[in-house]
């Protein structure tokens, strides 16, 4: 009498619902959303989540790709955008690349709530290997929107570098460098700022300068439109 196996093609058939529900993820991550979403429902919290701690490198890096802005001008390199959305992505990211996939739904909440409506700058700088700095220099950044009103951040971070930058992807898990010491003298060879900006004070489908400024002169400046972010 022959036995029929109907494991088998129930597990493909998982496993092709699986396929299928990655690809609809990964899709609905890449496509542009028109307006940076301040406010995440569970859904969107979810499909964070998954694409974060998807094994398909090539899709997360192609969704990446619009948030990282390059300036190359004096001592200014790149400016990397971090939205809630990608607040979340990073952050699985971060724990799965630590072989931690614990960061859940609740975790996410929490995060969240401590970030609520916030956009982050993150402008990476590479100084001359024969500066004479003793600390990073008092670099900020403003938006500046279409009738030149200029959105000023809640706070501004500076962290120094003295070594060479592994990655051009930002964390949000971990501080990028030594914080900055005045008084003491360190081999500097770059360093990160980050910006907290109110999303509430920023129009969600607008595009913006965001603007280096240095000893009051804007040393550079690109321009990010936050309707073609998630």
């Amino acid at each position: 009498m022959k036995v029929h196996d109907f494991g088998k093609p129930a597990q493909r058939l998982f496993r092709g619902a699986l396929i299928a529900l990655c690809g609809a993820t990964a899709l609905l991550t890449l496509t542009p959303a028109g307006a940076v979403d301040l406010t995440l429902d569970q859904r969107t919290i979810n499909d964070a989540l998954l694409f974060g701690q998807s094994r398909v490198a090539s899709d997360r890096q192609r969704f990446h790709q619009p948030y990282h802005i390059p300036v190359r001008s004096g001592e200014v390199d790149f400016i990397d955008v971090v939205t809630p959305y990608r607040r979340l992505v990073l952050t699985a990211e971060d724990h799965v690349a630590n072989a931690d996939r614990s960061f859940g739904y609740k975790q996410a909440l929490a995060l969240l709530d401590a970030t609520a409506r916030q956009i982050d700058l993150h402008v990476e700088l590479t100084f001359h290997p024969l500066n004479v700095y003793v600390g990073v220099p008092a670099y900020r950044v403003v938006l500046a929107a279409a009738d030149r009103k200029r959105v000023e951040p809640r706070t501004v971070g500076l962290y120094a570098r003295s070594t060479p930058r592994i990655s051009e992807r930002p964390s949000v898990t971990a501080i990028p460098g030594a914080a900055l010491q005045p008084g003491k003298s360190q081999p500097l060879i770059g360093g990160t700022m980050i910006a907290e900006f109110d999303g509430e004070t920023l129009v969600p489908t607008a595009a913006y300068d965001a603007v280096i400024v240095l000893d009051g002169k804007d040393v550079a400046r690109a321009r990010i439109d936050l309707g073609k972010l998630r």
